[in-house]
């Protein structure tokens, strides 16, 4: 690369770019990584970081490569790549390899309260992109936190109705009972129209033989398949 009359930040940026084309071939993408593990400077960090932006159509040559920059990150530790992994989690678009990443640098503590405070900002936010909250709903349903019930109540009422789901997966999986009436309270809502959602909940209803509060309006809620006994959902078919 005939780029030595450039400067350091634009010599990064050029790699970059290439690690995040799609149509560069994949030795070219493997040789700026390692340039860029190499330089190992903060913004070379954040190029690295943007590889997990970019997904390619042949997965397993995707996954592959994902998870080579994934363990030089993890090789560069926490003092190179802890601030760089935060700052990109607030602003990126795919964030279960830099979760990850952050998890095993920083420990579990850290990542649950980050991905807490991400969900406090994306639940404030007016755009329509739903992937980031369903990733991180997705996350933390297979953790357990004492303010995680809390935080995915905040996107049972989301427009996106896989972010609804995956906000009855987190609510599930933490495994407390105050979720019974988060749940109920979704299933029996008028506005709520996912076939999908409701035979989540009345089938852990059934499940875990909750008793419902409602039962007239539970009742009446409950997808084909379910009824209420003796204020239990209970699954017929």
């Amino acid at each position: 690369m005939f780029d030595w009359f450039m400067g350091e930040e634009a010599r990064i940026a050029k790699r970059q770019r290439l690690l995040t084309d799609k149509a560069q071939p994949a030795d070219e993408r493997e040789s700026v990584t390692e340039w860029l593990v190499s330089n190992g400077t903060p913004k070379a960090v954040v190029a690295l970081l943007t590889r997990f932006d970019m997904t390619l159509e042949h997965q397993i040559l995707d996954q592959k490569e994902k998870d080579r920059v994934y363990q030089h990150l993890v090789e560069l530790g926490t003092d190179k790549v802890g601030r760089a992994v935060r700052a990109h989690l607030k602003r990126c678009r795919q964030v279960t390899f830099p979760l990850r990443l952050l998890e095993q640098l920083d420990g579990a503590g850290v990542a649950m309260d980050f991905v807490l405070d991400l969900l406090v900002v994306e639940a404030q936010r007016r755009d329509f992109k739903a992937e980031r909250k369903f990733d991180l709903l997705t996350w933390l349903a297979d953790r357990k936190d004492s303010r995680a019930l809390a935080a995915a109540a905040e996107h049972i009422g989301d427009f996106d109705e896989g972010v609804r789901c995956a906000s009855v997966g987190a609510i599930l999986g933490q495994g407390d009972a105050r979720g019974r009436e988060v749940l109920e309270a979704r299933l029996v809502d008028a506005s709520e129209d996912s076939n999908r959602l409701k035979v989540r909940v009345a089938t852990a209803f059934a499940q875990r033989r909750w008793k419902v509060g409602d039962v007239d309006r539970v009742a009446a809620s409950l997808p084909p398949g379910f009824v209420v006994r003796e204020g239990v959902v209970v699954q017929t078919g």
